[in-house]
């Protein structure tokens, strides 16, 4: 192993088999929100966004997606095989991907990571990555009554492109929203002043009853009562679909609003620590509720 030669290039198509086979060998044994992750979302991913592998003796011993919002860009899902760890196939992914995003015009990049791993906190500091504070995954029961969805999807991702702009200069999901409504994976709905994507079917294995609010941006002028009338939206939605659990990203900048999404049924489900590079990028002005962990 130690004399191996390990090579990067550009993911595709023809490589989500390995990728998939190694995701499953570097999370094996673990449920839940570390549990290997579904086949199709990682081809989403890579459609939606782009990636890299590491090559060890022809076979792929690494993997690292990102998610390119216009200045914006998001780290994740990465991932090496067992016999790989602790040789710098990760480091010298993220180093190539953050090359490549720079060299893109990218001036920000975010990431999740567990916090319970302090191997994994020590790993992106040393990077270059700052952490922002904890990403509360909140997670409620949809009831099986309830209100009709008060709007219609819309197929056009344009309409998440003026509220994310106002949120921070640069900003822009709509292709990456794009893409994701062509391979099915989402449903878009468009309020006043902001936008919701709702995803059928967590991103691990073994949570396809959940539903996932995967992006939701409204306005720095809109009044707060905005955001939440899109996640009743979206519960509506999942309710309509036969969903029973949905899960929602509240970042840092949001903690504010932790007491209200109690009082309505919400609880903590897990903690991510939110990361950026460089180490303090500017706020966002407006509600931007996302998250990409894989």
């Amino acid at each position: 192993m130690r004399g191996m030669e390990c090579g990067l290039r550009d993911m595709t198509a023809g490589d989500l088999d390995e990728v998939t086979a190694v995701d499953v060998r570097a999370f094996a044994g673990q449920t839940g929100a570390t549990a290997p992750r579904r086949r199709d979302l990682l081809t989403a991913y890579l459609t939606a966004g782009g990636g890299l592998v590491a090559e060890t003796d022809r076979a792929v011993s690494g993997y690292l997606f990102w998610h390119r919002w216009g200045g914006y860009a998001w780290l994740g899902p990465v991932g090496v095989d067992p016999p790989h760890q602790g040789r710098g196939v990760g480091r010298r992914l993220v180093e190539a991907a953050l090359d490549r995003l720079g060299t893109a015009g990218v001036r920000v990049t975010g990431l999740e990571t567990w916090p319970g791993e302090g191997k994994n906190l020590t790993f992106w500091a040393r990077l270059g990555f700052g952490w922002d504070g904890f990403c509360l995954l909140l997670q409620r029961n949809v009831p099986p009554e309830g209100a009709p969805i008060p709007r219609v999807p819309v197929e056009d991702p344009a309409v998440v492109r003026a509220p994310a702009a106002a949120l921070w200069p640069g900003l822009d999901p709509s292709p990456w929203v794009g893409a994701m409504l062509r391979l099915g994976v989402g449903e878009l709905f468009a309020g006043r002043d902001g936008a919701v994507l709702c995803q059928r079917g967590g991103s691990r294995e073994g949570t396809g009853g959940l539903g996932l609010i995967r992006l939701l941006v409204s306005g720095p002028g809109s009044r707060p009562s905005r955001a939440f009338e899109l996640v009743q939206t979206a519960c509506a939605y999942f309710r309509a679909v036969g969903v029973t659990e949905v899960v929602l990203p509240l970042p840092g900048s949001e903690r504010h609003r932790l007491p209200e999404f109690l009082a309505q049924g919400w609880r903590v489900a897990a903690a991510a620590m939110r990361g950026h590079y460089p180490a303090s990028p500017p706020p966002f002005r407006g509600t931007a509720l996302f998250s990409l962990m894989g």
